[in-house]
């Protein structure tokens, strides 16, 4: 079969694939394809080569980002280039017509494809991906803000010692963002402040409105939305779970409004990516708090953490992203393992307390 043929064949299942509503059935689709350039083509760099025609040639955004999402998932891609990611995030930054909720969609897989994939980790898709969350920020902005007055909240008008602290994913101490929002807001109330944890759930996608191979699949605990306290280490947070996936515009027009009403002393970002915590920032400091302590934080929020200190290619990035370089707070991180409940003796493995034994995962 020649590589037009294939290519044909290829671009046809794909345009199949554009009608069907049902995510499941939608990844069978995907990879009954990529399993057919398996089996159809005589080497790995044939069908990389199709792919990534396909990813060029093809007019429809969510097509071209769909396949160079399956591009992503081939090492050939990354030991090649990582170009898909860039013209991924550029076929997204050059488009009018898709939604709100399908660009922060598409942010939320591309931060995750960046964050475990090291050889995508360039300074360059950093910024583009930062700029891309900027413009989604500033258009969510543009239209909430015809609908509603939110003059900012000098000093005076804040209410004094509360803090409003912001996931978009709250589970069980064993996760490590989890407990690191925890650790805030037990910190917080020990300094005799008052403290709201808001779950957002953005980064849950039910029912993703996307085209993408091998997306992100993030836990929820649905038993959550009838929480209004969360326990930790002897303290009662206050608790609330109002989301599950990306928060359409109403909803983010009534929290916005209530964290308003409430007039907080700050809002605290936990990750600084949550559309609620970019959105206050309009109208009242925001703190981005990095859940990586080597990373910048990509936000628009007035302020951000980092856990070491400022290095000359930072200042490239900020410089370049144009984020003040004073509103990036140095500091230690203080995140803490969770104390050991459960021990296992050498010998209940069937081991000698004198052998020394390696494992190696592959």
């Amino acid at each position: 079969m020649s590589y037009e043929d294939v290519k044909e064949r290829a671009l046809r299942i794909v345009g199949e694939i554009n009608d069907d509503s049902n995510v499941n059935a939608l990844n069978d689709r995907i990879s009954e394809f990529i399993n057919y350039l398996k089996n159809n083509t005589s080497d790995k760099e044939y069908a990389y080569r199709i792919i990534s025609a396909c990813a060029d040639d093809v007019d429809e955004t969510r097509l071209k980002v769909l396949f160079y999402s399956i591009l992503l998932q081939m090492p050939l891609c990354l030991v090649n280039n990582n170009v898909a990611f860039e013209k991924m995030i550029s076929a997204i930054l050059n488009t009018c017509y898709l939604s709100l909720e399908e660009r922060i969609t598409y942010f939320y897989e591309f931060s995750y494809r960046l964050f475990v994939t090291p050889a995508l980790q360039a300074d360059d898709n950093k910024l583009s991906l930062w700029r891309m969350f900027n413009s989604i920020v500033k258009d969510y902005h543009d239209q909430l803000f015809l609908k509603a007055d939110f003059p900012y909240l000098i000093k005076e008008k804040r209410s004094k010692n509360f803090f409003v602290v912001i996931a978009d994913q709250i589970l069980t101490e064993e996760h490590g963002p989890t407990k690191s929002a925890l650790d805030r807001c037990r910190a917080l109330i020990c300094s005799g402040n008052n403290v709201l944890l808001l779950n957002t759930g953005e980064n849950c996608f039910v029912d993703s409105p996307v085209l993408f191979y091998d997306g992100v699949i993030a836990n929820h605990i649905d038993e959550l939305d009838k929480a209004e306290y969360l326990h930790y280490q002897g303290y009662k947070i206050p608790f609330c779970q109002i989301g599950k996936g990306p928060m359409d515009k109403d909803a983010l027009l009534d929290y916005l409004h209530i964290i308003y009403d409430y007039a907080p002393t700050m809002v605290i970002d936990m990750g600084g990516n949550t559309l609620l915590g970019n959105l206050c920032n309009y109208f009242i400091p925001v703190l981005a708090v990095t859940l990586g302590p080597d990373n910048l934080v990509r936000t628009t929020e007035k302020w951000q953490t980092i856990g070491r200190k400022i290095n000359d290619n930072d200042r490239r990035i900020l410089q370049k992203i144009g984020y003040p370089e004073d509103k990036v707070i140095e500091m230690m991180m203080t995140f803490e393992c969770k104390e050991q409940t459960t021990s296992l003796p050498r010998s209940d493995l069937g081991m000698k307390d004198v052998e020394f034994d390696i494992v190696v995962g592959v």
